[in-house]
């Protein structure tokens, strides 16, 4: 029999090693391999990743990960596509000579998805921003929040980390989700809402340790209401404007605070430079400023003692924290001062403001002054329209300013009106002796979910439970005040914090310098450049790399590449850089290597076989004889 006749010797799949298996498993290993499931399979990827686009458009990226490319049904549908490509090839199997290409491409589709699976399961993306000069061996993971919850004041505690991944979409207590318990100190979220607005009251403060809180109604002579709104003394006392009116609210902490502003000295009495007046315990200081800078002051026997240290009659603050006077003009007068306390090793500095009465440096050394300091100077006037000082037994004291005079006006109770200035009526409709601000979040109306509102950080009512006890509270994930928040349980206070899960980035990163390169004419940049320095302990690396737009910066499977840069006024920057963790990603490069030499050897080898079978057809007609179509075709 001639090689062109012969049967042909490349079996279908039905014929091929499979044949001695049960009924039904080879009918169960050909559906798996059918090209009927492999094309089902592929026209329902296509409409899947076109659904998924358009959940991106409207909804988010987020959206469209959680709901397609990371739910679990998306990675069964790749799974089933891996095991038809895997099918695919094995039912060929022995595979012959010309099914090379086939063989190459199937295997690159495997490794393709294996690298894709690997880097979905394995894979990290974030961010990290350096100012020049700093480092970091961690990394910002966008995608996942963090609530850290720790026992204040217990430095031998380690802080308890908990991390979740929240959904695209708001939700309510009903479908709380339990973040992570240890050692009995649990975290839920209870709720979350993605574009927040917040929403803030004040109600009594049982503990008793907040400030004061009144509400004030502001109405016309004829009875229109104006203006309603809260005034509050927490840490600072600010001043706050209710409709026209200017006010401020503070707290006395003695009598003679009450009577100082019940009577206050004369404009004409202050001196050059002013009066300072200092409040503590029972005791009271007038220390006139005019040839007493560098001089100390105590209060009786106590051991407490005040030093004006410095007379500034123009200050400006500079960027160090530091004041200085512009000039000697005294347009904003101020005191840098000295408090020496018996207990504490280094004094304590202080600022006195006379336009700024509540200025002070509490908020920025994260202590409080045991001293209370008033500052009045003649040539600034009182800021305020009305003024209310509380008494240390809860009394609400007020007093008008008109034309830089004071006018007693005596105290004040809920439902009380007070006439003041321009013909208003100022109503106390309710007063807090001690108010606390109850804040929660609710959905902002109209927010369009596009790629600008991802960027709003989402609010989360997250429930500390510690043992028994059961508290919750609203918090903002990295904000300045809500993302931090402090809750008294049975076991002392512990605090709570609530802002973006971070990943170790396995070295340290530092921003040696940044450097913007604008176009011609400095129109437009045209290179953002970070010199950057990699630490690597643990395998002796230390050396200094190049991130730019078109240059980004691999190590050890991570890729750095720069992503947004802020420069300051006075000269700094920092540069903020998406970082990849991609252990897939080789396994992705190999498989689509494979893909791409596959079908290039299957083009090749079909090309080769269509040569061979054209000169054998001609070889046996040029004899007189004739090719079978099964030759032509196993030949092919």
């Amino acid at each position: 029999m001639s090689p062109l006749t012969a049967p042909d010797c490349h079996a279908t799949a039905s014929q091929r090693p499979a044949g001695h298996l049960p009924p039904w498993l080879r009918r169960l290993i050909g559906g798996l391999a059918s090209l009927m499931l492999a094309v089902t399979l592929i026209v329902v990827l296509a409409g899947v990743l076109a659904a998924a686009t358009i959940i991106e458009t409207y909804l988010g990226a987020a959206a469209a990960r959680w709901y397609v490319y990371e739910s679990p049904w998306f990675f069964v549908l790749l799974a089933l596509l891996a095991v038809n490509i895997a099918g695919a090839a094995v039912v060929r199997f022995p595979w012959q000579r010309h099914q090379t290409g086939f063989v190459v491409t199937h295997v690159g589709l495997l490794i393709l998805l294996l690298g894709a699976a690997i880097s979905a399961g394995r894979g990290e993306q974030g961010r990290v921003t350096l100012n020049e000069g700093e480092s970091a061996d961690e990394m910002i993971i966008d995608g996942r929040s963090r609530v850290t919850a720790f026992a204040v004041g217990d430095s031998t505690q380690q802080p308890y980390e908990f991390t979740f991944a929240p959904r695209p979409f708001d939700w309510d207590a009903e479908r709380s989700l339990h973040v992570g318990e240890v050692d009995g100190v649990a975290v839920d979220v209870s709720a979350l809402v993605h574009h927040p607005q917040l929403k803030e009251r004040w109600i009594a403060d049982q503990a008793r340790i907040g400030g004061p809180a009144v509400r004030f109604q502001v109405n016309e002579a004829a009875g229109r209401q104006v203006a309603e709104a809260w005034l509050v003394d927490q840490q600072f006392g600010e001043p706050g404007n209710i409709g026209p009116l200017r006010m401020q609210l503070a707290r006395a902490v003695n009598d003679a605070m009450l009577a100082d502003f019940q009577d206050p000295p004369e404009p004409e009495t202050l001196g050059e430079s002013g009066l300072l007046l200092a409040y503590w315990g029972n005791d009271a200081l007038r220390i006139p400023v005019d040839a007493n800078v560098g001089s100390e002051f105590a209060f009786g026997e106590s051991g407490l003692r005040v030093e004006i240290a410095e007379y500034l009659p123009n200050a400006r603050p500079d960027r160090l924290g530091m004041f200085t006077s512009a000039d000697d003009r005294p347009l904003n007068p101020l005191l840098e001062l000295w408090v020496v306390t018996p207990d504490a090793d280094e004094p304590l500095r202080q600022v006195a403001s006379a336009k700024e009465p509540r200025l002070n440096l509490d908020g920025v050394y994260g202590r409080v002054c045991p001293v209370t300091f008033r500052y009045l100077h003649p040539a600034v006037s009182t800021p305020f329209d009305v003024q209310l000082l509380q008494t240390p037994d809860g009394r609400l004291h007020a007093r008008t300013i008109a034309e830089n005079r004071p006018k007693v006006r005596g105290e004040l109770k809920r439902g009380d009106t007070l006439a003041v200035l321009g013909g208003f009526e100022l109503q106390v409709i309710d007063y807090l002796p001690h108010a606390r601000r109850d804040i929660s979040f609710e959905p902002a109306p109209h927010k369009s979910r596009n790629s600008q509102a991802e960027e709003e950080e989402p609010a989360a009512l997250v429930r500390l439970n510690v043992g028994d006890d059961q508290h919750q509270v609203w918090m903002r994930r990295n904000d300045p005040i809500y993302g931090r928040r402090v809750i008294s349980t049975a076991d002392g206070a512990w605090a709570l914090q609530f802002d973006n899960a971070r990943t170790p980035l396995g070295v340290r990163l530092e921003l040696v310098d940044f450097e913007r390169r604008p176009n011609p004419g400095n129109v437009g940049n045209a290179a953002f450049i970070s010199r950057v320095r990699i630490q690597d302990e643990a395998r002796g690396v230390d050396r200094e790399e190049v991130v730019s737009m078109n240059q980004p910066l691999a190590y050890r499977g991570r890729h750095f590449y720069q992503f947004d840069f802020e420069e300051s006024d006075h000269g700094g920057a920092s540069s903020t850089f998406s970082v990849t963790i991609d252990p897939g990603r080789p396994l992705k490069y190999l498989g689509g290597l494979l893909v791409c030499c596959g079908i290039a050897l299957m083009f090749y080898m079909r090309a080769y076989s269509l040569g061979r079978n054209t000169s054998a057809t001609a070889h046996v007609t040029a004899a007189g004889g004739t090719v079978s179509p099964e030759s032509q075709e196993a030949t092919a």
